[in-house]
Order: structure tokens, then C-alpha cells, then sequence
């Protein structure tokens, strides 16, 4: 059966320090056979699990960092595969990928390479999402690219360099900010009214950071579901919440601050 969008307004609240009934595999399997005519869009929604647990891997065998970060559930593919999968990217492509996962492998063959590129691949997911017909994951999609691209900007800025060259993200939010690179907001504040607050909190305690950039992340996707009450944007943007919920059940100050250097410092 479809599933009743009504019923989300019976969910609990989505706040970063409230606990939720389940956590992310178990509103997933509560509500399986609700689900079931949304599964490709909640697997590409999951899809940033794997390149979050992509990530925490590369990390590892390029010798960056010895974190315990636990890997991100759900995901497409168990940690088994996904090492299969880094030791030949070509060779063990999983199914569940799509093709700009394994063009990232191809593009950067050495472990150094992807470390100190993976801001890229997820850039290339969001932008991949902007490439879906839903209003919902163009309009994600490219608020993430946005935050990813001005994470960028904000690191070309504290060092000094050549923003047209060293900035990475979105081409057209690359340009917006190459233009109005002197600007408190770079220029984004009238498309994406949040870049003011994301800024005003980048150089706040790390763990405070990013709780606070966090819960900029739940209110839009719940203000993408407001706009459309009734359509099934209000399960996705539900979803979304939850795992970023599930992701806090993993942090602490230092992963905190491992994740936001790793951002913020290149």
C-alpha cells in the first residue's frame, strides 16, 4: 500500500537532542511495506551514508587519521563489499552505485589522490541529485552542493588564495562567490537566506558547529516538506532529519572536530 502522507504529522518532532522511537534501520523496516513505492528515492537519500563510509576508509588507507567513527547504517552495501570495492573500484563496482561513484575512482587512482579529493565526490553526489526529476532532491541536492561549496570558499578565504583556482563545489555557486568574493555573505544570502547563519557559526566550538549547521540542515528539509504538506517531500525530508539524528548518536567532540578540519582546512 502507499504509503498515508497524512500520517507523518503523527511523527515525533525531528530535534537534534530528542530522542526519536527508532532510530534509522528501524523507522525503515516499521514502515517496509509503506515504503516500498518510495525505495529508489530512499536508497539515493542512503546513498550518502556509503560515500560518508567511503570516505571514513580512504581516510584510513591513505593514512590520515586513525578515527573510530563507526561506519554510517544504513547503506547500499555492507563494509565487506565497500573494502572490495576500494581495492578495485573498476573490477568490484557495485550495482547500487551510480556511474560518478566509479568515474571519482577512475579520475584519482592513488589513495592520497581520493583523500585529498573527496570533498569532490560528494559534490558530485548532490550534483547528481540535481539531475533527478523531483523537486525534492533538486532542491537538497543543490542546498547541499551550496554548503559544500561554501565550506571552499570559506577555506580559500582564511588561506589567501586564488579563489577562481582553489575553490571546488557547484560551478555556478563558484562563480557567485568568485564575484562577490568580498562579500560578508559571498553573495548567496538572497537565493539561500541560511548561508548568514552557517557563516556566523563556522568558528564556534567544533562540536557546537556542527550540531548548529546540523539543525540549519533539518529546518530546510522541513521547509521544503511545508511547502507541499501532502506530497510524498514530506516523507523524504523526514528521512533526511532521521539520519542526520542517526548521526549524532555517533559523534563526539572529537570526531566533531575531525569532521569539521577535514572541511574546513583541506
Amino acid at each position: 500500500m502507499r504509503f498515508n502522507e497524512f500520517a507523518i504529522t503523527s511523527f515525533p518532532e525531528l530535534v537534534i537532542d530528542r530522542e526519536l522511537p527508532w532510530d534509522a534501520n528501524g523507522f525503515l523496516l516499521a514502515y517496509e511495506e509503506a515504503l516500498e513505492p518510495y525505495k529508489e528515492e530512499f536508497e539515493l537519500i542512503i546513498l550518502l551514508n556509503d560515500i560518508k563510509n567511503i570516505d571514513i576508509l580512504i581516510s584510513k588507507r591513505a593514512g590520515f587519521t586513525t578515527s573510530t567513527l563507526p561506519f554510517f547504517s544504513p547503506s547500499l552495501i555492507s563494509e565487506n563489499e565497500l573494502t572490495l570495492f576500494l581495492e578495485n573500484p573498476i573490477l568490484n563496482s557495485p550495482k547500487e552505485y551510480p556511474q560518478f561513484i566509479t568515474d571519482f575512482f577512475w579520475e584519482f587512482k592513488e589513495e592520497q589522490q581520493r583523500y585529498k579529493n573527496i570533498d569532490k565526490l560528494y559534490i558530485d553526489y548532490f550534483e547528481y541529485l540535481k539531475t533527478i526529476d523531483s523537486t525534492f532532491f533538486v532542491e537538497w541536492g543543490g542546498f547541499e552542493s551550496m554548503i559544500r561549496t561554501l565550506f571552499s570558499a570559506v577555506r580559500v578565504s582564511k588561506s589567501g588564495g586564488d579563489f577562481e583556482s582553489l575553490i571546488k563545489g557547484d560551478s555556478e555557486v563558484v562563480k557567485k562567490i568568485s564575484e562577490q568574493r568580498n562579500s560578508s555573505d559571498f553573495g548567496l544570502k538572497n537565493i539561500w537566506p541560511e548561508v548568514l547563519n552557517i557563516i556566523s557559526v563556522l568558528d564556534r566550538d567544533p562540536l557546537e558547529t556542527d550540531r548548529e549547521i546540523d539543525k540549519i540542515r533539518i529546518k530546510f528539509a522541513k521547509e521544503i516538506e511545508e511547502r507541499d504538506p501532502f506530497h510524498k517531500n514530506v516523507i523524504l525530508g523526514y528521512f533526511v532529519g532521521v539520519l542526520i539524528k542517526e548521526r549524532w548518536a555517533k559523534m563526539s567532540e572529537k570526531v566533531a572536530l575531525d569532521i569539521l578540519n577535514n572541511i574546513l582546512e583541506g
